[in-house]
């Protein structure tokens, strides 16, 4: 039996290492049958082969224990290699950074952000019984085409630029530079810009939601509003006595003609303005600002009618004072269906003229309009005025325009309104307006 028991254990040790311990397992199994098998010995005999039994038996124990410890190590030792391998390939194939170079710097990521803006128009209009007025035709008309050109110079400032062409050739719209967060909630603008003398007067006109300006900007500042050139300064205010509170102060060359001096180097107009913004729900929202605006209109260099030499005229002052209000209702979840938009604003004027003169300008307009669906907004616009220019008798101007607005797309609006304009300084007419505006690249109608 010792003799197939070696047989085995040799067989055994020739196998896997898995094979060995099953050997050394099957051998003890051997050894118990075998002593089993044997007859049985004499009682001096049996404590001498039971204590050889089992001294043999504990052995095997052993040496299986240390087998199973021997194989447990490695293949402890195994999977850490396996690990390491697929570690290194994975690192190899997948997780390994790349540098990316190229042969030159790619201007084209330097060039700014470009957008065209279209604004056409047809118009019927009808005064005292018969087609055109003395201050509107009926026809086809483009208004302008505008070239908005737009980049971030640094993670510190950005340029804005509009120029407009239009059947009398081209004009500079806007063109300033930005610098952001110079101080904590502070920005300041430096170039040519609209004014933010109220809310629209900022506008575009083909960002307009009517046709026009008001009266109430056209009267005392021209068809285009007030746009000058200088500096601007907007601080967001920290929580106050409103949810969002803003000051905004301009100093601008007093270069519009019509309120100001007109000359583009002249003693600057200061602009400042107050603005607060409420919260009144999550759907319902209230925005309310105060403006001052005061500037000269003196003019410089005129000849003198006596001895014929150039002189300066005295200074006069024009100033302005205006208050505005919004509130708008958005439901939540659904403000691309429904809305509702209230905004009015009031501008007082004071100017000083020639011989001592004085004279005292008021005008305002209110509109609403409802997003009816998701295309289809609704309004109407309610205005009046005086003319801005001196008179001993008080004549008024209004105008009312309902209108209906289908946004066919973000970049496709087509506008139509009804005018009808009357006053006791002016002949009654009748305006039927049909506008279309068209936008193409990243800015699409953007109103500021």
């Amino acid at each position: 039996m010792k003799e197939h028991l070696l047989v085995f254990l040799r067989a055994g040790f020739l196998k896997s290492k898995r094979g060995l311990i099953t050997t050394f397992l099957c051998a003890g199994m051997m050894l118990s049958a075998s002593a089993g098998a044997k007859e049985k010995p004499q009682a001096g005999e049996l404590k001498a082969d039971e204590s050889g039994t089992d001294q043999e038996v504990r052995q095997l124990r052993l040496e299986v224990e240390e087998l199973k410890r021997w194989k447990e190590r490695q293949e402890l030792d195994s999977l850490k290699s396996a690990a390491e391998t697929a570690s290194q390939v994975k690192k190899e194939g997948g997780l390994e950074l790349k540098e990316f170079q190229g042969g030159a710097r790619a201007l084209q990521a330097l060039n700014p952000e470009l957008s065209v803006t279209g604004d056409m128009y047809g118009q019927v209009v009808v005064s005292e019984g018969r087609l055109d007025s003395a201050d509107a035709r009926s026809g086809f008309y483009f208004r302008n085409i505008g070239l908005h050109i737009q980049s971030n110079l640094d993670p510190f400032s950005f340029v804005k630029a509009a120029i407009e062409f239009s059947q009398e050739g081209a004009e500079l719209g806007e063109a300033y530079i930005t610098w952001t967060n110079v101080a904590k909630g502070l920005n300041i603008t430096l170039g040519k810009f609209r004014q933010q003398l109220g809310v629209i007067n900022r506008w575009h006109k083909h960002a307009l939601d009517q046709f026009d300006f008001p009266l109430m900007l056209r009267e005392p500042f021209g068809g285009d509003g007030l746009n000058q050139v200088g500096i601007a300064l907007d601080w967001l205010l920290p929580k106050l006595w409103a949810d969002e509170q803003s000051i905004t102060l301009q100093v601008t060359n007093a270069m519009n003609g019509k309120a100001f001096s007109g000359d583009f180097f002249s003693i600057p107009a200061g602009l400042l303005r107050v603005r607060s913004y409420w919260d009144l729900d999550r759907d319902l929202y209230l925005d309310f600002g105060v403006t001052g605006l005061v500037g000269t209109n003196n003019k410089r260099g005129v000849t003198d009618e006596k001895t014929g030499k150039k002189v300066d005229e005295p200074w006069r002052l024009s100033v302005f004072a205006g208050a505005d209000l919004s509130l708008v209702w958005e439901p939540v979840n659904q403000a691309k269906y429904f809305g509702v938009t209230w905004r009015t604003e009031f501008l007082y004027g004071y100017r000083q003229e020639p011989d001592d003169r004085k004279v005292h300008w008021m005008g305002g307009y209110t509109y609403l309009e409802g997003k009816v669906w998701r295309n289809w907004i609704v309004g109407a616009r309610a205005e009046i005025a005086e003319p801005y220019e001196w008179s001993q008798d008080v004549k008024l101007l209004w105008q009312i325009s309902p209108y209906v607005t289908w946004w066919q797309s973000p970049w496709v609006r087509t506008h139509l309104e009804y005018q009808y304009i009357d006053g006791n300084a002016r002949p009654a007419e009748h305006r039927v307006i049909l506008q279309v505006v068209l936008a193409a690249g990243p800015h699409k109608h953007d109103r500021y």
